[in-house]
């Protein structure tokens, strides 16, 4: 009822944004929907990037954007939640994407541990896929990675691990 605002949005983010929910969002997005992650994975998730091993919510626009307004903005992963009509630079910026990535990459591993996406060495991937793919690379063994695979809300992660001086 409070969505005005992104009505009249001309960024347009979600028409076209490279989404992969960070694991607190996938799990809960997938308990909204009253389905498995398995099943979520195979009917919101992009079929030609799943066949990489590589997750993405189907864009352009995004699955859940109904009407202009995000039908599932209660739940929604945490790169959306940041986003704000505002540049954003430097350190705020970095922090923004630091915590995003490893959500990110967080939900990647855990689908792989369970089976529901299999890393295809062999894949081709576009250039920016690759981008997406080696940024997930370089997170997944973080303690920023383990703590969001610990946690059960965002307030169990602790934002010490994501500021310049606890990198890891």
């Amino acid at each position: 009822g409070f969505h005005d605002v992104c009505k009249g949005c001309s960024v347009n983010c979600c028409d076209t944004a490279y989404v992969i929910p960070d694991i607190i969002a996938f799990k809960r997005i997938s308990g909204l929907l009253g389905i498995e992650h398995g099943e979520f994975i195979s009917n919101y998730f992009q079929q030609e990037k799943l066949a990489a091993g590589l997750l993405r919510l189907e864009p352009n626009p995004c699955i859940f954007l109904k009407h202009k307004i995000c039908s599932i903005y209660e739940v929604r992963s945490l790169i959306c939640r940041f986003y704000i009509c505002t540049p954003l630079q430097g350190e705020t910026e970095e922090l923004i994407y630091k915590i995003s990535w490893a959500g990110a990459a967080a939900t990647q591993l855990y689908a792989e541990k369970q089976g529901l996406i299999a890393r295809n060495q062999n894949a081709s991937l576009s250039s920016f896929d690759m981008l997406f793919y080696n940024l997930l690379n370089d997170y997944r063994t973080t303690d920023m990675v383990q703590a969001f695979l610990q946690a059960n809300d965002y307030a169990d992660i602790p934002l010490a691990l994501f500021l310049p001086e606890n990198d890891n």
